[in-house]
């Protein structure tokens, strides 16, 4: 009995990439650490979420408290709040990460953290001080949830016409599941943050049109940093470490032409930036996404 639940976990691990696998680390990394600390200490998991949480408030009043953009993705409320939050993480995160490649994907990652803790902010002090709605600009969220909506609405983005989502047993057009996801936790858990899982959605439409592109390693440099500095350490060897492969038609960075949110606009575009496997191989087939998830406390 033990053997097999040891391999269960060994075959589930070895199937997350390691990318996906380094996040995993520093958000479970970083409750563990709030629940080992003295209960006073302000890096406790009793009172992390009050002074890491995104507060467009605080930040407004404060702007020294700007950290919070990027403290608030990594704190979460809870057991139950990390745990289902990091099951989703990994199905979806390991999903685009073997399209773009490890390196790239840490770097869109990293970059949705940035630009998501901003359009909330920008939402927030829009909604207090020209729509006379502050309930946002007072609200203190935490959570991995934002990032991880933006990565679903791009798996949705990039799926076949036609294609469904499976939401507690019923079909959801690709293309609406995101929005289904959301009404369903702000139906489920009215307490959640709304802004928090929208901005995610908004972030990937963004990222979609290629607003981020240069917020994003281009793809030289990208080869650059594998050969040169990551080649030597032996991490590309590595059976978890997506290396960049470009598709055999892709000889440079993805045309601006194309700014079509449609599957195939969207999945050219992903498919330039980097796909997994060697020879200029297909990635491997997309699992479907998990459709439980816990939002923002």
């Amino acid at each position: 009995m033990q053997a097999a639940a040891g391999n269960g976990f060994s075959n589930w691990w070895a199937g997350i990439a390691l990318g996906t696998r380094l996040l995993l680390i520093l958000n479970v990394a970083v409750y563990l650490v709030g629940l080992c600390v003295p209960q006073n200490w302000m890096w406790s998991s009793r009172l992390a979420p009050g002074f890491f949480c995104m507060f467009p408030a605080v930040i407004w009043q404060y702007p020294t408290q700007v950290f919070r953009i990027w403290t608030s993705a990594f704190v979460h409320g809870g057991l139950m709040h990390i745990g289902f939050n990091m099951l989703n993480f990994v199905t979806s995160g390991t999903n685009l990460e073997r399209h773009l490649g490890t390196l790239r994907y840490l770097n869109l990652i990293f970059t949705f953290v940035t630009v998501l803790g901003f359009l909330y902010f920008a939402l927030a002090f829009a909604g207090k001080f020209y729509f006379r709605y502050p309930q946002w600009f007072g609200e203190c969220a935490v959570g991995f949830s934002g990032v991880i909506f933006a990565l679903i609405t791009v798996d949705s983005l990039m799926a076949a016409p036609g294609a469904q989502h499976n939401m507690m047993g019923w079909g959801i057009p690709a293309k609406w599941y995101p929005w289904a996801m959301l009404v369903f936790c702000q139906v489920l858990m009215p307490n959640v943050s709304l802004i928090g899982h929208l901005v995610g959605i908004l972030g990937a439409y963004l990222y979609a049109h290629g607003c981020f592109a240069y917020l994003l390693l281009p793809v030289p440099a990208t080869e650059f940093v594998e050969r040169r500095l990551l080649a030597p350490t032996k991490l590309l060897e590595h059976p978890a470490y997506i290396a960049l492969v470009l598709p055999p038609s892709t000889s440079s960075e993805p045309s601006s032409s194309s700014s079509s949110l449609g599957a195939g606009g969207v999945w050219s575009r992903v498919s330039a930036l980097g796909a997994a496997g060697g020879g200029g191989a297909p990635p491997p087939p997309r699992r479907p996404l998990s459709s439980t998830l816990l939002a923002n406390k």
